[in-house]
């Protein structure tokens, strides 16, 4: 049922996206421990069973992509492009025998907000779009810090992640304040760790997991 409702995110994404040539998928909560991370990595292994996918950790404060896919955290990733002229083949790791590549976040830095909103990166990004169908961005939370902001302005809105049963109202009406004021859209909301519903039932609304509304 899980991976259900994330082919069901994905279905809905290429709905939106009909028509607009977007190809860069952002994916943020507004706190941490919301499940952020297991829906972009599911989401790009949803994606990348019909097209080529990278995703790529813009988490660049507490990044844990890596460690979703057993790569170690000495590995060379976005940083190591950014900061240090490491050629992007030799960050990027392919998936086991897959569709989807992996850039993780790479060494540490002092700076991700200066990182995050440079030239190069939005040159690194558009250069990686001619080699793929679809790139998806793991994000920070948007309330503790901003950067999440930096990469929805490149990526022309963000996929926001609720966990339901946790997320206050007032969190979410403060994080909604905050997409306007930085004039970002919302692609969609997806309602995290909803309890599945019991054997035998069929009420659609209880089954799905997913709540998406366009902007």
């Amino acid at each position: 049922m899980f991976h259900e409702s994330l082919d069901s995110i994905r279905t809905s994404l290429n709905l939106s996206f009909y028509n607009k040539n977007r190809k860069l998928v952002a994916i943020s909560s507004s706190v941490p421990e919301e499940g952020k991370t297991t829906v972009a990595v599911n989401l790009a292994l949803s994606f990348a069973k019909l097209e080529k996918v990278l995703l790529v950790d813009c988490d660049l404060r507490k990044p844990s992509v890596a460690g979703r896919f057993g790569i170690s955290n000495s590995h060379p990733g976005l940083t190591n492009i950014l900061m240090m002229n490491t050629p992007s083949e030799d960050c990027i790791v392919p998936y086991e025998d897959s569709n989807l590549d992996v850039l993780s976040a790479g060494m540490l830095s002092p700076n991700p907000q200066e990182i995050l909103s440079s030239q190069a990166f939005e040159e690194l990004i558009l250069s990686l779009s001619g080699k793929y169908d679809r790139i998806i961005f793991d994000t920070p939370p948007i309330l503790p810090v901003k950067d999440a902001f930096l990469v929805g302005r490149l990526t022309q809105g963000i996929v926001l992640v609720l966990k339901a049963n946790s997320t206050t109202k007032s969190v979410y009406k403060h994080t909604m304040t905050l997409f306007a004021r930085h004039q970002i859209p919302i692609d969609g909301v997806v309602l995290n760790q909803v309890h599945a519903p019991k054997k035998g039932a069929h009420n659609y609304s209880e089954y799905a997991k997913y709540a998406y509304s366009q902007s």
